[in-house]
């Protein structure tokens, strides 16, 4: 039988705060940006209005217009400039912080995890379909 999980709330780490808010619209900003004189600037509302309009492309591209679907391919987004500054500013943060949440539901288990490493002076972590790594990055920044 399952036990339903009372009323929790989510904290985050002060390193996601710095990760999530400053490090990667400071990245892709200074990366991405069409105009080079934009790139040293503070990210702002005007930043996150240019780059939304990817983020929404980029979700399409991921729900309606997969190719079993008949829509397109999506195994290259990440080749494509535009697709790839919209994965870091949403969908990478978004993910992460579903691995954010898992890690502090389950933090009896991570704790015996952290302790055999302190123990053995190894910790290794597994990824599985890590793709960009989201879940190793995510449990580097609840570390």
């Amino acid at each position: 039988m399952m036990q339903a999980l009372g009323p929790s709330i989510i904290r985050f780490s002060p390193a996601w705060s710095w990760w999530a808010d400053e490090v990667l619209p400071s990245y892709v900003k200074k990366r991405y940006s069409p105009r080079e004189h934009w790139k040293d600037k503070p990210f702002t509302e005007a930043d996150a209005t240019f780059f939304s309009k990817g983020i929404q492309d980029l979700s399409e591209v991921f729900t309606e217009a997969r190719p079993e679907s008949g829509g397109r391919e999506i195994s290259s987004y990440f080749q494509h400039s535009r697709y790839r500054s919209s994965y870091l500013l949403y969908f990478l943060p978004l993910q992460a912080a579903k691995f954010q949440t898992l890690f502090q539901l389950h933090r009896l288990a991570l704790s015996a995890a952290l302790a055999h490493a302190r123990k053995t002076g190894i910790l290794r972590v597994v990824d599985l379909g890590a793709g960009p790594g989201t879940a190793s990055l995510s449990l580097l920044l609840w570390l």
